[in-house]
Formats: structure tokens, C-alpha cells, sequence
């Protein structure tokens, strides 16, 4: 009867210690269910800030690895809050790629957080690690400017070429003399490539810029062709490629080849404005500079050279058109293009305003919006590079669309 006793007694000790046991690897389980469960949200709210750190930092890098290491740090601690989900302590740390050609911005992200349950088998806290990589791609971008007479003081009673002057030399300083390659063209009756495509282009583009004066007609086409001609000679396939395409106007100048003498002159003709009323000028022009005759040089035929009638609306059309091969010719190229139309949407006479309808198609944006209006564009191509156009009534808003232009480029960089 003892012996019995003894061993229900025994028994009896075994089950309060096999409970105690059971209880501990519950409770430890417990807290793994919970502290795991923390530590993943932990792990992923670290994960979007370093996400984010790196790629602000990255936008940033053109303006200096000091500024890319101040955004990092700042968008970075944006996206953890301190003490989030009871985290004691986090840190970010920020480097650089060694390589210039290789610009990468890399946070590292760290955070402490306290265990619950886990405590009771010894775990008290857990650091969180999460890491992130951003590498801004190397930007070649050709600004195309149209510095026609119309931006004279007689825009809307303003000094527009001034304007132009100030959002485009405001522009030139958003992006990185080693990093990136700018070239400057600018085009009025005839074109003029006035910085090819390279590094180091801030002084001298800036400089440029401050002496556009506003010289006559409209020669759209050649304006984008001299962008896109020192696009596609660009042989770095890692660099994203833009066309920034301002204009305050539809062409009044056409480019072809005239017979003349018995021989083919390449020159610019040009007309007024008015499809319906205005005239074709007989003189010729020189295509590589802003305005300028060639002496003793005329065309008197009737008809232009492809046998159409010389009227100011063909004149317009048939520009218009090769205005659009160019664009398709640089988008074939992988060229993202960028328009900008300044213009009074709600002038009198339709050819005085801007034809955002055309700009919108050579950028292949999908839509864009005028005077509150939403324009779409039937003729979007999604297998062509996709590119925006920007709008600006009046010249005094110029410096907003510009710098406008620059972030969505920036924006792309890093995608």
C-alpha cells in the first residue's frame, strides 16, 4: 500500500512538472507567434524607409553626395517614426559607390526592438536589419529653344525671351557637369546648335542662355531634329535620354530644297501667320543660323518644290508634318520628349494659339491639360517612350514649368 502510494505520489510530482514544462513551451511559443509577428511588421516599415532614403538620395546625388546624404537620412527617418511598434532605438547609415560612373546611393537601416514573451527564454531584444540600393542612371538631355521674335516685349506686354532666359539657365543648374551631358540648341527662321552634347556644360550653357536674343520666324522640325541628331550620336546605352522642345508658337519658316539655278539649295522659306489671309515670302534662308538671307537668293515659283501650292496653310502643314517624323525618328531612338507651350489658349485668331494638340502628340504623352481642359491623344503610341507636355499661359510661369520638366526627368532616373 505504500509502495502505491510512493508511486501516485511520484506520478503526481511528473505531471506538475510536465505541466510547468507544457506551460513554458506554450508561453515560448506564444511569444514567438507574437514577437515574429512584430518583427515583421518592424522588418518591413525598415525596408520602406531604406527604400525610400536611397532613392531621395539618389534624385539628390547631382547637387552633392552631402545633399544625397542629408535627403537619405531625412526621407529615411520620415518613414520610421521613432519608438514605432515599441523599437527603443533605430539608425541610418549612408554610402556611396566608389565609381563616378556608377552613381548608387546604399542606407543601411537598423533598429532594436524589445521582446515580450521570448523573454522568458532569455531573448530580451531582437536588431532589425534592413538594406537598400538606388543608382541614378546618367542623364543626356538636348534643351531645344525656340527664340523667335514673338517672345519679344510685345508677348502679352512682356519681356518672354527674359523669362525663357531665367527658367532655362534655372534648368541647366537641376543636373551634374560629370554625371550628365547637356546640349543647347536654339532655332527661329534658321537652327543654331549652340553646345553639343557633353560634360561640363553648366558655365558655358548659362552663359548662352543669358545672351537669346528674339530674332523672327518659327522653324520647328530642324529645332527637334539638331536635339535629337546629338541624342542618337550619345553611345551610352545606360543613360536615359531626353529632348526638353520649348516653343510659343505653330512654324512659320519650312526647310526643303529649292531649285535654283539648276541646282538644289537646302534653305528656309517663310510665311505669315495667317493660314487664310497671309502670304509665303519669296526670299531664302540660311538653315544654320537664327535669321539670316541668303543674298541674291529667291524663290518665285508658284508651287513649292513637292508641286503644292504656295499658301501659308501648306507651308504650316507640310512643317507640322516633319515636325512629326522627327519626333517619331527620336522616340524610335529610345528619346523621351518633353514639350513645353507657352501661349494664350484664348486668342482671337486660332493660329496665334498654341498648338498643344500637335506638342502632345510629338511628346506621345498620353493627354494633356490646357486652360483647365484635358486634351487626350489618339495617336499615343505604349510602345514608344511615353513623355509629357507642360503648358504656360503667361512667360512669368515659365520657371515653375521648367523646373516641372526637371523633376519628372529626375523622377525617371531613379525609377
Amino acid at each position: 500500500m505504500k509502495n502505491t502510494k510512493r508511486i501516485l505520489s511520484d506520478q503526481s510530482g511528473q505531471a506538475v512538472l510536465m505541466a510547468a514544462f507544457a506551460l513554458l513551451a506554450l508561453l515560448a511559443v506564444l511569444g514567438l507567434a507574437v514577437d515574429v509577428g512584430r518583427l515583421v511588421v518592424v522588418k518591413a516599415q525598415l525596408s520602406k524607409a531604406v527604400d525610400a532614403g536611397a532613392l531621395s538620395g539618389a534624385r539628390i546625388l547631382p547637387t552633392g553626395r552631402n545633399n544625397a546624404e542629408n535627403a537619405a537620412h531625412e526621407y529615411a527617418q520620415m518613414n520610421f517614426a521613432s519608438g514605432f511598434l515599441g523599437t527603443t532605438a533605430h539608425d541610418f547609415m549612408v554610402s556611396f559607390s566608389p565609381e563616378p560612373t556608377e552613381p548608387r546611393v546604399h542606407v543601411d537601416g537598423t533598429a532594436l526592438m524589445p521582446t515580450t514573451f521570448l523573454r522568458v527564454v532569455g531573448l530580451s531584444d531582437v536588431t532589425v536589419k534592413a538594406s537598400a540600393e538606388a543608382e541614378r542612371r546618367p542623364l543626356s538631355v538636348a534643351m531645344v529653344l525656340d527664340v523667335t521674335e514673338s517672345l519679344g516685349s510685345t508677348f502679352n506686354g512682356v519681356d518672354a525671351i527674359g523669362y525663357l532666359r531665367n527658367a532655362a539657365g534655372q534648368f541647366v543648374g537641376y543636373f551634374d557637369d560629370d554625371m550628365d551631358k547637356m546640349s543647347l540648341t536654339a532655332f527661329s527662321t534658321g537652327t543654331v546648335l549652340y553646345s553639343p552634347l557633353d560634360h561640363s556644360f553648366t558655365s558655358r550653357m548659362t552663359g548662352t542662355i543669358q545672351e537669346m536674343t528674339a530674332n523672327n520666324f518659327t522653324n520647328l522640325s530642324d529645332g527637334l531634329i539638331s536635339g535629337r541628331e546629338q541624342l542618337h550620336g550619345d553611345l551610352d546605352r545606360s543613360s536615359f535620354k531626353a529632348l526638353v522642345f520649348f516653343t510659343d508658337g505653330r512654324p512659320t519658316a519650312l526647310r526643303t530644297f529649292f531649285p535654283i539655278n539648276g541646282t538644289n539649295v537646302d534653305a528656309v522659306i517663310t510665311g505669315k501667320q495667317d493660314p487664310v489671309t497671309g502670304s509665303v515670302y519669296d526670299q531664302l534662308y540660311r538653315v544654320d543660323k537664327l535669321h539670316e538671307p541668303i543674298l541674291g537668293v529667291s524663290y518665285t515659283a508658284p508651287e513649292f518644290p513637292n508641286g503644292l501650292p504656295k499658301t501659308v496653310a501648306n507651308l504650316q502643314s507640310q512643317a507640322n508634318q516633319n515636325l512629326r517624323q522627327a519626333a517619331a525618328a527620336a522616340r524610335h531612338h529610345d528619346i523621351t520628349i518633353f514639350t513645353i507651350g507657352l501661349g494664350n489658349p484664348r486668342a482671337a485668331e486660332s493660329y496665334k494659339q498654341p498648338d498643344a494638340r500637335l506638342l502632345i502628340e510629338i511628346a506621345n504623352a498620353r493627354e494633356g491639360v490646357v486652360d483647365g481642359e484635358t486634351i487626350d491623344n489618339p495617336s499615343f503610341d505604349p510602345e514608344q517612350p511615353e513623355g509629357r507636355f507642360y503648358f504656360a499661359p503667361d512667360a512669368d510661369q515659365l520657371d515653375a514649368i521648367f523646373e516641372q520638366v526637371a523633376r519628372e526627368i529626375v523622377l525617371r532616373l531613379t525609377q
